[in-house]
């Protein structure tokens, strides 16, 4: 009996040694999960591969090559509808209603700087709703005063194509911040912007 006690007892140790053994590689697995999740690139436009159900990752190819296609159509068409041209010159433009848009884009593009590269970099704060609702509030009500000007100040010109104007500018917003990292997004809309304002008179 004793021996049996033994070997049952040997056995049961010889489990509980290979429980241990088994539970040590997932632990490090996730561990290196954790890390590789921390080194990526941090854009809050962008879903991660692991919250997204296995879909591919942001910076895949095949993402890449999408999404500038989308960017290369809604440049196209813009010129074609010769949005930049009729801002600039065009007499049937309000552009004191175009510059009331003008000063609400750049505000929001200074929020989102200060919430992406000061609070999410320096201060290591995770940018998402939940840290930044009232930010949130704020820049969702300056898109819509700023969309409503934009209106308002291309309609004369364009009638019913003003929606297809601003859909275009849209698309290439969107793909753009989904496109590049949140540093280079600043980055290149600065640029934009200042080029913008030094033509626009």
């Amino acid at each position: 009996m004793s021996n049996k006690s033994k070997r049952r007892g040997g056995g049961t140790g010889g489990t509980g040694g290979t429980g241990v053994a088994s539970s040590d590689p997932e632990s490090h697995r996730a561990s290196l999960t954790q890390q590789q999740q921390q080194q990526q690139i941090n854009n809050p436009y962008s879903p991660s591969p692991s919250s997204s159900g296995g879909m591919l990752s942001p910076y895949h190819p095949i993402n890449v090559l999408k999404r500038t296609l989308y960017i290369t159509l809604a440049v196209y068409g813009l010129h074609h509808l010769e949005a930049f041209t009729s801002i600039l010159h065009s007499p049937r433009i309000r552009h004191e209603w175009f510059k009331i848009g003008l000063a609400g884009s750049i505000l929001i593009l200074i929020i989102k700087a200060y919430v992406e590269l000061y609070a999410g970099k320096q201060l290591k704060q995770k940018v998402n709703y939940d840290n930044f609702r009232q930010t949130t509030h704020v820049v969702l009500a300056l898109l819509v005063v700023t969309s409503f000007c934009f209106h308002v100040a291309l309609w004369k010109h364009y009638g019913v194509t003003t929606l297809l104007v601003l859909f275009l500018v849209g698309t290439v917003l969107l793909n753009v911040c989904l496109l590049m990292p949140t540093y280079m997004q600043n980055l290149v809309a600065v640029f934009v912007m200042t080029f913008f304002l030094q033509e626009y008179k």
